[in-house]
């Protein structure tokens, strides 16, 4: 079961409609300040991971560090793996140039949520 512990988050304007995203990360947008949107693409750099979903222009929460949850995408992870994640949001095994958002705390199947020590780390 998923668990998390929030020590750092930080509140941003939805770039995007973000309602159907909770538990996905999210990215800085380059058109505005403080916006947060859906990664360009799988392995990008995000900034967190979304805690409360909303529509574009209202506000939302994004857990940056600390022990959180997140969706995994379409195939499973491993307990240790260092996570990544595919353009909707969802965590994903970081590969080789991908960067990371931090380490999966225990295993899950694809489509559930899994807890990932959300620590920033650069590329894999």
């Amino acid at each position: 079961m998923a668990t998390g512990t929030n020590i750092f988050s930080t509140t941003l304007t939805a770039g995007v409609d973000l309602s159907a995203n909770q538990w996905c990360a999210v990215a800085a947008s380059a058109a505005a300040d403080r916006t947060a949107i859906l990664p360009a693409a799988a392995g990008s750099a995000v900034l967190g991971v979304l805690t409360n979903p909303a529509a574009a222009g209202l506000s939302v929460t994004v857990q940056v560090a600390g022990i959180g949850k997140i969706l995994v995408g379409t195939t499973a992870v491993t307990h240790g793996d260092k996570i990544s994640v595919d353009t909707a949001g969802r965590a994903v095994t970081a590969t080789s140039g991908q960067y990371v958002l931090g380490t999966a705390r225990e295993s899950a199947a694809a489509g559930t949520l899994v807890s990932v020590l959300l620590l920033p780390a650069g590329k894999a």
